[in-house]
Formats: structure tokens, C-alpha cells, sequence
């Protein structure tokens, strides 16, 4: 036996609506270039006067889930982490790239269900005909003899035109099932939208339409199919009515605006990751404890994520992945060589920051955003939930040192100051990488310096400063504390 390939593996990720209700459709999936989720399972030993010098017997203290991801920074999926880790996205879609003329639903899809098995808890539905479910869809299914086959579930995938699978609340088989008439409805319906010209989308792209008198027709949707070059389809809400357009329009652009939430709107995601082609797990109740942006000059940026989850499970077959955003493997890594540093400038009404000073001898970064996470247990092995601490956000830079200026503002309270200041020398900062028409900018309108270390170099080399720095309070409400705005074109 050669063993298991350890360079096979991939991740996903997808925000839940809600803790327990695990998402179904993960709208990336990507590499890893370090790091890995795992299932935790802490022991310990029973402690008891005995004869013997043996350890006592051994308990289950703890199980859930640890671990994180390492990464490139791409924008399939940069926005996803940082809103899992911060908490609050806005997203506005824009460049339009068509005009909308029309749109038509299809009625709600139904289909005869006359077969169901089970693996762990992976229900997999056999209907009569071709359901047209895809993998997102929520479906009702009546008319088993066995209660627990009923009920309203989330499509997980559609491995062929006549069965589909959804992760089920139970990993018990029910035993044998009839069906009288057993039905599976979708409570989702089909849009069309005819473009003014050839759009280009294919299935997975995600876009952002607009102009709809009918707001059901409005949003943000992932491409199903594009059945011409210029219809296109999508999953929307069970019969919105009809609607007509006044300036319809439909983009693949848009602007991510991630701020930070209160510890009670931390979002909750589902994780999937993929080992060797024969592990497949799915880990529910995820949050972020900490994410880490890095890169130094002529290197890619990396993205670190450590994360503290619920409810690991195992599959026996891979998760919905066929029919998940696979983009991410094609898209373009950002590089440092990306990246603009700036110092200074003027903090606008919403903490955003105009007329910063650009240098360009900053030759690296790290941006640690950390919500010091803790894991709460009760009566229970698995955890009863996560609570994050206070948030600490720090950045590093490694600085060559051409001038006295930000020594003289860290020691002595200024450029031009003599005497060391009492106070702590604070200043707006802004960090941005580009990499064409899309980007990734941090605003962060007050840093303290933390040290500001210069020392010799017997080697006669430049002189290059390890700045070490906080972001801290504004005091004002409207301005949060950091703000990441990214613009690319993967809108979910």
C-alpha cells in the first residue's frame, strides 16, 4: 500500500443563516498551501487511589472542531473570510455590463419521490422522473410511511437527473420505507432573464441584478444555466408573480464593504474539506478566531484563518463538490508587488481615509485581525457554542528607514520633537493591493506604534525597521475601527 496522498486535499467554506442550520452550497472551494481542519477529541484519566502505579481510565472531555486554513488571497473567496472574521458585509453591485429587457419564472419544481437510502446522514432521494433540483434548493418531501424521510431539507447535491441528496438531521438508517404518494417540492422557482446582448455567463458565475419593478427579481443570484447567449437562469424565490423592467440591469461586479459586528452577529459558516480523495468531512457551526493576511516583497499574499467549530461529520462520498463554484483554481493569486502602503491622511465621517501619504519602503505586511474565540461547554462532549473575547486588530511592517520621521513621531511626539512624548503617537493608515480592476483596501483610521525598533548593521546594510503596531477605538461610532473593501466579481 503506497498511502494516502497527502498534496490531494481541498477546502470550502459557507455562511449559515443561522447557528444549526449547516449551508448546503459552498460558492468557492480551494487549495491548501498549509494548515488543515481537524476533528478534536481531548481526553483525559480518571484520578484515583489504587494499588497500582497505572493511570486511570481514560474519558471523552471534549470533541469539535480546530484548526484553519492556509492560503493564497484570491478573490474567490477573500470577502467570504473577511466578513467570517470581522462580521458585517454589505454588498453593492455595479460596472453594469447589460440590460435587462424581461424576466419570467417557471412554476415551483415537483417531482414523485419512490425510493430513499441512507449513508450516515446523507439521504439520497430517487424520483420517477428528472427532478431539476440543484444543489442550494430547499425541498419538501411528503408521503413516506416513515415519519423521518418527511420534512423540509436543503439540497446538498444532484449526483444524477433522478436522485438527489441532502444532509439529513440522523446518521440511523430508517429501515425500509412506502411510499403512498411521496412528493418532493421545491419551495424555489426557476427565473429567466433575457439580456440585450451576449452576456457570457456560464453556471457558477454569480451576478447582481437590478430594475425589477417585482423585487423577488432584484439580488444577488448564482448563474444555473445559460440556455442562450443572451437568457440566463437562476434560483429565486416559489411564485413571485411577473414583473416588468424600467432600466433593468444585470453585473458580475461589485463592491464588498466588511465592517466590524458585535460578538452576536459573528457569523456561524459550514466548512468542507476533501484529504486524499477519501476523506470527506463537513464541519458545522464554524466561526472565526483569527485571520492573518501577509506577503513581503516579490512574494504571493497568504491568507490565515484559525477557526473553532461544533459538529464534525464524515461522508462517504464527496460532498455536492461537482456542483459547487470551482473557479477558484483559475483565479489570478495577488501578489506584495500589488500592494500600496500609505501613512496619514484625512479620516472621512464613515472611518474611510482620503489624501493618505503613500511610501514605498514598506517591503512587507501582516494584517492579524483576532477575536480571541473561546469554546463554551455544558452538560455535553460537543460544545454548546463559541464566544469570542475582544477584538485585537495588529499590523507589522518591515520598514527601510530613509529618513527620521517615524521615529521621531514614535519617541519624541513629531517630526520635529526633541524631548520624549508621554503620549502615544497614533496615525490614520490605509493598505491596499490592486491587482487590475480588482482590489483589496484596508482603512484603519487610528494606529497606534507599538515599538520601533533601530539598531546597527555591521554589514553596512540599509537599515530596516520591524514595526510593530494596534489598531485602536475612534470613540466615534460611525467610524469603525478597521474597514475592508474589495472589489471583484464574485458577488456571493
Amino acid at each position: 500500500m503506497a498511502g494516502l496522498k497527502g498534496n490531494v486535499a481541498w477546502w470550502a467554506a459557507a455562511k449559515q443563516s443561522a447557528k444549526g442550520s449547516a449551508a448546503a452550497y459552498a460558492p468557492f472551494k480551494a487549495p491548501f498551501t498549509g494548515g488543515g481542519i481537524q476533528v478534536t477529541r481531548e481526553t483525559a484519566n480518571l484520578s484515583e487511589t489504587d494499588s497500582s502505579r497505572d493511570q486511570g481510565i481514560s474519558y471523552v472531555v471534549r470533541s469539535g472542531v480546530e484548526g484553519g486554513t492556509e492560503s493564497y488571497v484570491r478573490d474567490s473567496y477573500i470577502h467570504n473570510l473577511l466578513e467570517g472574521t470581522l462580521g458585517k458585509r454589505t454588498v453593492v453591485a455595479s460596472g453594469t455590463q447589460f440590460t435587462v429587457s424581461s424576466a419570467t419564472a417557471a412554476a415551483p419544481t415537483s417531482a414523485t419521490v419512490n425510493a430513499v437510502s441512507n449513508v450516515l446522514n446523507v439521504y439520497t432521494y430517487t424520483t420517477a422522473a428528472a427532478h431539476g433540483f440543484v444543489a442550494g434548493d430547499v425541498v419538501t418531501i411528503a408521503g413516506s410511511s416513515v415519519a423521518g424521510w418527511n420534512g423540509t431539507f436543503t439540497v446538498a447535491s444532484a449526483p444524477t437527473t433522478t436522485t438527489f441528496t441532502v444532509n439529513g438531521p440522523s446518521s440511523a438508517g430508517y429501515g425500509t420505507t412506502t411510499w403512498s404518494s411521496g412528493t418532493a417540492t421545491s419551495t424555489k422557482s426557476i427565473y429567466t432573464y433575457t439580456t440585450s446582448a451576449a452576456h457570457g455567463y456560464v453556471a457558477g458565475n454569480s451576478v447582481g441584478v437590478a430594475g425589477a419593478a417585482n423585487a423577488a427579481y432584484n439580488g444577488l443570484f448564482l448563474v444555473l444555466t445559460a440556455p442562450t447567449t443572451t437568457t440566463f437562469t437562476v434560483a429565486g424565490q416559489a411564485s413571485p408573480g411577473t414583473t416588468t423592467f424600467t432600466s433593468g440591469t444585470v453585473s458580475q461586479s461589485g463592491t464588498h464593504t466588511i465592517t466590524p459586528a458585535d460578538s452576536a452577529n459573528l457569523p456561524y459558516f459550514t466548512f468542507w474539506r476533501n484529504q486524499s480523495d477519501t476523506l470527506w468531512e463537513s464541519f458545522t457551526d464554524c466561526q472565526f478566531g483569527e485571520l492573518t493576511i501577509k506577503g513581503e516583497a516579490g512574494a504571493p499574499l497568504s491568507v490565515t484563518t484559525a477557526i473553532m467549530g461544533l459538529t464534525p461529520t464524515r461522508s462517504a462520498t464527496e460532498f455536492g463538490a461537482t456542483s459547487w463554484n470551482t473557479k477558484t483554481t483559475t483565479d489570478a493569486c495577488y501578489s506584495y508587488n500589488n500592494a500600496t502602503i500609505a501613512l496619514g491622511g484625512t479620516v472621512g465621517s464613515t472611518g474611510l481615509i482620503t489624501s493618505p501619504t503613500a511610501t514605498g519602503l514598506v517591503r512587507s505586511v501582516e494584517i492579524q485581525i483576532s477575536n480571541n474565540l473561546n469554546v463554551q461547554q455544558t452538560d455535553d462532549v460537543t460544545p454548546y457554542d463559541m464566544v469570542p473575547g475582544q477584538r485585537q486588530i495588529n499590523i507589522s511592517f518591515d520598514l527601510i528607514l530613509d529618513s527620521l520621521d517615524e521615529y521621531n513621531k514614535f519617541f519624541y511626539g513629531g517630526i520635529s520633537g526633541t524631548s520624549v512624548s508621554s503620549s502615544i503617537y497614533t496615525t490614520p493608515m490605509q493598505i491596499t493591493f490592486a491587482n487590475g480592476s480588482n482590489s483589496i483596501k484596508f482603512d484603519i483610521p487610528s494606529v497606534a506604534y507599538e515599538a520601533f525598533p533601530v539598531q546597527p548593521n555591521p554589514n553596512g546594510d540599509p537599515i530596516v525597521v520591524s514595526v510593530r503596531a494596534q489598531a485602536q477605538r475612534t470613540g466615534d461610532p460611525a467610524k469603525p475601527i478597521i474597514t475592508a473593501t474589495v472589489v471583484n466579481s464574485n458577488l456571493l
